[in-house]
């Protein structure tokens, strides 16, 4: 297998909260459309169609006062100039460790394996990502789904914030103010249109999402959850987006 394959597979580890809200989003529509909508969500040159802009409020609904003032305050997490974070990923039974460094529009991620860690640079305005792992570098195009699912991760724990857009997707059942971590949060659980419980924790001052869990509504249990474990703002330099001087990276072709 090409390194670039190999990269492409670990990558899908990196932002695996996209396979699974995904997922549940292609649920939603089969059920409403009655026929499904979106690709394979494995397949990471699918059209950004699938997938609303998490960044826009166009498609943001009235009429659910409760509702929007969440989608608002997400969106308030696109406002932050840097942060760094350090996230624990539990997902199918298997729990990894991701650190995030955001500063403008720029995303680097990283996640350790059993052997060594592989690091990510997202360039949101050239639509390009650069991947190494020990020696080994490929560079890559970003597709507008990618861009949207590396936001969705870095901010928003894999949170759709899409479903603060949409009345009706969503019921909430508890809402209250709690810390988490030492931040004041606002604390949510709910029910979604699979009847599957979401428990979030949002920040009240920087909109990301501290915690994000996913209980499925048959067994009630936890098949998604994404903490962060560091959080702080204000401390990342464009010196952690240089690109390593020893590695080559190779230009690889769009399929």
């Amino acid at each position: 297998m090409k390194f670039y394959q190999k990269l492409l597979v670990l990558m899908l580890t990196i932002t695996l909260t996209l396979a699974f809200t995904t997922a549940c989003k292609k649920k939603q529509a089969s059920n409403e459309k009655g026929s499904d909508t979106y690709e394979n969500v494995n397949n990471t040159n699918t059209s950004s169609s699938s997938t609303s802009p998490v960044s826009s409020a166009e498609g943001k609904k009235k009429g659910d006062n409760k509702i929007s003032k969440y989608y608002d305050l997400l969106n308030k997490a696109l406002e932050l100039d840097s942060f760094y974070s350090e996230n624990t990923l539990y997902i199918n039974m298997t729990t990894k460790e991701d650190m995030y460094w955001v500063k403008g529009n720029k995303i680097k991620a990283g996640q350790t394996g059993s052997q060594s860690t592989i690091y990510y640079i997202f360039d949101l305005d050239k639509k390009e990502k650069y991947g190494w792992r020990d020696d080994k570098g490929a560079i890559m195009k970003m597709s507008e789904e990618e861009i949207t699912a590396v936001k969705r991760s870095a901010y928003w724990n894999g949170l759709y914030i899409e479903y603060f857009s949409q009345p009706g997707y969503v019921e909430i059942l508890t809402e209250r103010e709690e810390d988490y971590n030492g931040f004041p949060c606002i604390y949510l659980e709910m029910k979604n249109h699979e009847k599957d419980t979401l428990k979030v924790y949002i920040s009240k001052e920087y909109g990301v999402v501290m915690s994000y869990e996913h209980y499925y509504k048959d067994t009630d249990s936890k098949s998604l959850e994404c903490k962060r474990n560091h959080f702080e703002v204000g401390t990342v330099t464009d010196d952690e987006f240089e690109l390593p001087s020893d590695i080559n990276f190779q230009q690889e072709p769009t399929y």
